[in-house]
């Protein structure tokens, strides 16, 4: 169930499930269960993230980590090369303008 349910939603669940004639729990089945998982987690989420934390080796090849949460991006901020960074101020849109330039 747990899996079925991860894949997508109660309904989408229900119906792999009825194909497969392997699970033959109802939609409501797969969604009071996907509840319960999560709220059986969220009481383990701090231990479960400090053993993370401590145990997960980060590869000596890594050069950098992207983070999503819940469909979020975060802002991340790069140095740039001094020369790069005046050549992108100088095409860089002005605020409030849809790309227009201020006049000069």
């Amino acid at each position: 169930m747990a899996h079925l349910i991860a894949k997508g939603t109660s309904r989408e669940a229900e119906a792999t499930s009825r194909e497969l004639a392997r699970l033959p729990y109802s939609r409501s089945s797969f969604e009071r269960v996907g509840h319960e998982a999560g709220t059986l987690y969220r009481r383990a989420q701090a231990r479960i993230e400090e053993v993370l934390i401590q145990e997960y080796a980060v590869p000596a090849e890594a050069r950098s980590v992207s983070i999503s949460i819940d469909r979020v991006a975060l802002p991340m901020e790069e140095p740039i090369a001094r020369g790069l960074a005046t050549a992108l101020a100088r095409t860089a849109p002005v605020a409030g303008g849809h790309g227009a330039r201020a006049a000069a």
